[in-house]
């Protein structure tokens, strides 16, 4: 239908919901046990992304289409974003980080055009642009004034980012 797009929207919202009340009793746990809150936190993000990651192969196995569209079989996607927030490297050298964003950005990019719509999407087959964008994430910022820093500092690339959501999300009704 012209609005089944909206299915990232959903599992945003949803996680915005679920995640805050995790992390609440991975904290009371973590209290109890006394572990670090990040200790608490990732072993909450890893159980989420083994049990999320879990239900998307097997909703990729059995090619059923809802796979593609529920949270609970895309939940570890978000899940690999709050473990990077509890165990990211926090000093890598700017040499370090610009070589893993220059092929994180690679392999999200090469994986752009490689992958089909096979019906075993998301599954196992996402965690290769899923691991390049951690890796991204992971990078964080090259700073500095080479050529990459220039490119994706500059405004055209800046504004992308902060429209693409947008420019995928609404014109589609009208496409479909």
């Amino acid at each position: 239908g012209p609005f089944q797009h909206y299915w990232s929207l959903a599992v945003e919202e949803q996680s915005y919901l679920v995640w805050p009340v995790l992390v609440i009793a991975a904290a009371r746990a973590a209290r109890v046990l006394r572990v670090p809150l990040r200790w608490g936190v990732g072993v909450l993000a890893c159980a989420a992304i083994g049990l999320s990651l879990s239900a998307s192969v097997q909703a990729g196995a059995a090619a059923d289409p809802a796979g593609y569209f529920v949270t609970t079989t895309r939940a570890w996607e978000l899940g690999i974003g709050a473990l990077l927030a509890c165990a990211a490297p926090r000093a890598w050298s700017a040499r370090r980080r610009t070589a893993v964003l220059v092929a994180a950005t690679g392999v999200i990019v090469v994986t752009a055009f490689a992958l089909t719509g096979s019906p075993a999407y998301p599954g196992q087959v996402a965690l290769v642009p899923c691991l390049a964008a951690g890796g991204v994430l992971a990078a964080g910022s090259v700073g500095g004034s080479g050529a990459w820093a220039r490119s994706v500092g500059s405004r055209p690339v800046q504004w992308l980012g902060d429209v693409s959501f947008s420019l995928y999300l609404w014109p589609w009704p009208l496409i479909v």
